[in-house]
This record gives structure tokens, sequence and C-alpha cells, in this order.
């Protein structure tokens, strides 16, 4: 059986071991081993999140106030839970083909700027 194989992080020099399944499905899918430890690849993972800073700004759906973590000046539409949940709009408007063609990750940062996120009411707040 093959060993596990020992790497130090680029980010924070921390060791870490890859298994040899690990291994195996990196080759299946074809993408390079990882430098960084799971901790680090995991705040890379997360990076994109805004969990600090919170806005006041309107639901785009019924107009009442909402905190969100999103401001009023992003692309995408930002719902208060009550217009999230309901039958007031149709996800699947927002469903897309494959294009093959183009790189998924193109594809998946247009949609993320199209499909509405979800904020919370004021009063919900309360």
């Amino acid at each position: 059986m093959a060993e596990n194989i020992s790497k130090t992080c680029r980010e924070c020099g921390q060791g870490f071991k890859i298994s040899p399944e690990d291994l195996a499905f990196y080759k299946k899918i074809g993408v390079p081993e990882p430098t960084l430890c799971p901790g680090c690849r995991q705040q890379r993972r997360l990076a994109f999140r805004n969990e600090k800073n919170l806005y006041k700004r309107a639901c785009d759906l019924c107009g009442s106030g909402i905190i969100s973590f999103f401001d009023k000046d992003v692309k995408f539409p930002v719902y208060c839970s009550a217009c999230w949940w309901s039958d007031k709009w149709d996800s699947s408007i927002y469903g897309r083909d494959y294009d093959f063609s183009r790189p998924f990750f193109e594809q998946f940062g247009e949609l993320m700027q199209e499909v509405p996120k979800v904020g919370v009411r004021e009063r919900e707040l309360q």
C-alpha cells in the first residue's frame, strides 16, 4: 500500500500529508497536487464571503427595508427572506445550458452576478 506524501504549505509553512486516494482523485480530475494545507485552502474558499459588513438597503422585489451582506451597488438582486422563500419569483429562469467551449468558472461567475441573493427584513431582526 502506498504511503502518504508529506508537503509543506507555501502559505503558512505547516506540514500536511496527501493520501494516495487523494492523489488518485487529483490525477483523475486533472488537477495538480495541492501546495496549500487544508486550513489555508479553506481560507481561500471562504475569502469571497462578507460576514463583517452589513448594509441597510431595500428588497429588490417588494421594496421593504432589509439588512444584507450586499450593498445597493451590486449587480444582482437581493430579496428579503419573505420574498426569497415566496412564489413571487421563479428561480428556474436563471437556469443555463453549460457551454463546454467556455471555462466553467467564467460561466459560474456570470451566473452568480445574476441570481438573487437573500437578505433579512429589518422587522425580523427585532
